[in-house]
């Protein structure tokens, strides 16, 4: 308004107005994103004048370090796992094996992974009178109850025929997880057969 009708009249409007502008916009569109992210107000936090743009900018070193987290926890999962004694295997409804640790190779006599994933373990298992596992009576295992006596396990006592004729007695306990809103199967096992000869001759 004091610059009306003068010859400087465009050109204050040009290196003030139209910045000004430019910047309202842009802060408009990170201003929309943050509360678009953020629908709840935080009881008892209250957002800073620039947490808007610390947000915004920040969330790149946010998501770097959790990324940087993620896969060193996935370290200390495989290298738990991968180091038990016990035998461990996920499986599916139909109790198809997805995936196994190294233990597990071993203790079923196996050379390798590959020979284990993808088998039905019903069809590798057997009780102690020498029949087939029937897999029907342990689909209750995959019931994941939230309690305070923690999950439902199932105990299995069975043994395995190996390609060499020897026979591995194993003690599992079945208990059922979620991966994405899918129910498996985890089971824990380990050798008893030298366990149990020594209490037989006992």
């Amino acid at each position: 308004a004091c610059y009306w009708g003068k010859p400087e009249w465009w050109i204050y409007i040009s290196t003030s107005y139209i910045a000004k502008i430019i910047a309202t916009i842009w802060l408009s569109l990170i201003a929309a994103v943050y509360l678009g992210r953020n629908e709840k107000e935080i009881p008892g936090e209250g957002r800073r004048t620039l947490d808007i743009v610390f947000a915004f900018f920040g969330s790149y070193g946010i998501a770097q370090q959790l990324r940087k987290n993620l896969m060193e926890w996935e370290g200390r999962y495989k290298m738990v796992v991968e180091n038990a004694s016990e035998m461990i295997l996920l499986l599916d409804t139909n109790g198809k094996i997805l995936d196994s640790n190294l233990s597990a190779v071993r203790i079923l006599r196996l050379k390798s992974r590959k020979e284990l994933i993808g088998r039905n373990i019903a069809e590798m298992i057997f009780d102690n009178s020498g029949n087939p596992i029937n897999w029907e009576n342990y689909k209750e295992s995959f019931k994941i109850e939230d309690t305070s006596d923690g999950p439902h396990i199932q105990r299995l006592n069975c043994h395995i025929i190996t390609s060499s004729k020897e026979k591995v007695e194993l003690d599992m306990a079945l208990s059922g997880i979620e991966m994405g809103e899918i129910p498996l199967m985890m089971v824990l096992g380990r050798d008893v057969t030298e366990e149990n000869m020594l209490a037989r001759e006992k």
